[in-house]
């Protein structure tokens, strides 16, 4: 039996008392797919407050004084601006 190669005995010595390389992957691809949920997630509040926008606009709600309450589906006047910007 022959002695590894110095160039493959490196990479094992360094691999020892490491995370091996496919438990990296495993969790690179997890970190990956959690990207893609938050993404997904991003997306489905974009549509729901552009469907709100839809709402808004087929109901009048744009030009006056109002908002759609999208808990109760009720039209509810808008909340007076609070002074002093709120601070």
């Amino acid at each position: 039996m022959t002695s590894p190669e110095p160039a493959e005995r490196r990479r094992a010595e360094l691999v020892e008392g490491r995370v091996k390389a496919w438990e990296l992957y495993r969790i690179r691809r997890l970190e990956l797919a959690a990207e893609r949920r938050a993404l997904e997630a991003q997306l489905a509040h974009n549509q729901a407050r552009a469907l709100l926008l839809e709402l808004e606009l087929k109901y009048g709600l744009l030009a006056s004084d109002a908002t759609l309450d999208v808990h109760t589906g009720r039209i509810m006047p808008c909340p007076e601006p609070v002074e002093g910007g709120g601070k």
